[in-house]
């Protein structure tokens, strides 16, 4: 319902491919042109994106401007600006402190930055950058140009685009920018932002904490109301048909979501085959495990790849095996082709599972927004600061999860094998498909809201507030 007694006209601004299929394939932008007089400002090498996703929005009354990718020199500025915050700030957040440790911000561990910045202020480095980095005057200019009453940008919190807009149009002008920030961990492991835009959503109560204790965001301004990608699983329109996700048909299937993290998933993939060898040949059981790997995480070698074509319980899942075979050339740094996966896919690919073994992301919200239950495999493994149970302690997203219902933890191999066998032995000899109704888990809403409405609904609602 649009709440505004005439549309108002807004900017929404795309940076990176992955925003534009959450937003394009979940429904929302549709819904934003019908609520708003829609302005879309999409860098210019993402115009085939938006076009392959968006179709025929220009035809409905969109208006799209292309605007000129950062430099690398200008990118490395604004990345060196939010390094420099995480290191500062690296008390404010046991994530911060974990990517540290990690090399992940190589230049960190250097005696020359930890010289440079042990003695100076969050406050001081803002200031040098401010003097001394220009806005992207193309962008602010276009930003101008339209001159929307909100602008709103999706954002894993440490884009430049988003620095550069929001030192242009503070909070108290006449231009609302909305930091519409996508995944559950952007707010507590990223950096801190360097200005304060007029509003923040995020994911669930969990984030809007972060965003309140981390960034020193005022709690007035910070909305708890999800993300577009989420609404594909509280909506009743997919009813995606997932006999074809595997080659043998078989009447149940346990789903393997992987994680992106280097750890020994192939080794845990091992292991949920050898129980559901288990299952079938003495239970008489007819399951198979399905796998979908990480979508940013490329497989390491040909050999990894025959590892699982050997697992004879193993099938991939039908949208990941062509990137995924087709990223061993690219490992380890360089983006997977094809990397995100269409939205569309995967309420039927979990919703129809017994159960999910998960890896740490988002799956596993995503599991119990369809109400199937979680194992997560947090093993210990020596020398590896990626491992699922090391991650687990030293992110602060993960806090509690262990706590939640729906999730089980298997922390030894011998643990998730007994696991995986107790857990799907329950379902594993029922003659029909399992077809259990969404589940409301205790504590996941902590996590993550989510209601039957479209994000762009639960946006507009929010907008009138910080008018």
């Amino acid at each position: 319902m649009n709440n505004f007694a005439k549309k108002q006209k807004v900017l929404i601004l795309f940076s990176d491919a992955q925003y534009i299929r959450n937003y394009g394939e979940s429904g929302n932008l549709e819904r934003l042109l019908d609520i708003f007089e829609l302005h879309i400002a999409v860098k210019a090498d993402l115009q085939t994106d938006l076009q392959n996703i968006a179709i025929n929005l220009e035809d409905k009354g969109a208006i799209i401007y292309a605007y000129t990718p950062y430099s690398r020199e200008c990118t490395k500025l604004h990345q060196q600006l939010f390094d420099a915050l995480m290191w500062i700030e690296r008390m404010k957040s046991i994530s911060f402190r974990y990517r540290i440790m990690r090399g992940i911000i190589a230049d960190v561990c250097s005696q020359c930055f930890i010289g440079k910045y042990n003695s100076l202020t969050s406050n001081d480095v803002i200031k040098e950058f401010d003097s001394k980095v220009p806005v992207n005057r193309q962008l602010i200019d276009l930003v101008k140009q339209v001159n929307a009453k909100y602008v709103i940008i999706p954002s894993a919190a440490y884009e430049a685009e988003a620095n550069d807009i929001i030192r242009s149009f503070p909070p108290t002008g006449s231009t609302k920018v909305v930091l519409a920030v996508d995944n559950w961990d952007n707010l507590s492991s990223k950096t801190l932002l360097p200005w304060k835009p007029a509003a923040i959503t995020c994911l669930g109560p969990q984030s809007a904490e972060h965003a309140i204790r981390i960034h020193s965001i005022d709690n007035a301004c910070v909305f708890p109301i999800g993300t577009p990608r989420f609404d594909v699983y509280t909506r009743d329109s997919h009813t995606d048909d997932c006999r074809s996700i595997y080659t043998r048909q078989t009447l149940h299937y346990i789903l393997y979501l992987g994680g992106s993290l280097q750890h020994a998933e192939l080794d845990y993939l091992s292991i949920a085959n050898d129980a559901v060898r288990y299952l079938n040949t003495k239970l008489g059981a007819d399951i198979a495990i399905v796998y979908k790997p990480h979508p940013a995480k490329p497989c390491q070698s040909e050999r990894d790849l025959a590892r699982i074509v050997q697992l004879e319980n193993v099938k991939f899942d039908k949208n990941s095996l062509p990137s995924y075979a087709a990223s061993i050339p690219y490992y380890p740094r360089r983006a997977l082709p094809g990397m995100f996966p269409e939205l569309s896919g995967y309420q039927g690919l979990i919703s129809k599972s017994l159960f999910v073994i998960s890896g740490l992301s988002t799956m596993i919200l995503e599991a119990l927004i369809c109400g199937r239950e979680v194992v997560l495999p947090l093993i210990e493994e020596p020398g590896n600061l990626t491992s699922n149970a090391k991650a687990f302690k030293a992110y602060e997203h993960f806090r509690g999860l262990d706590s939640l219902e729906g999730v089980t933890i298997a922390s030894t191999r011998d643990n998730l094998y007994r696991k995986i066998i107790s857990m799907a032995a329950k379902d594993a000899l029922c003659s029909q498909p399992i077809t259990k109704g969404k589940s409301n888990f205790n504590g996941l809403h902590y996590y993550v809201y989510f209601d039957s409405r479209l994000w762009a609904d639960r946006l507009c609602e929010i907008l009138k507030r910080i008018e």
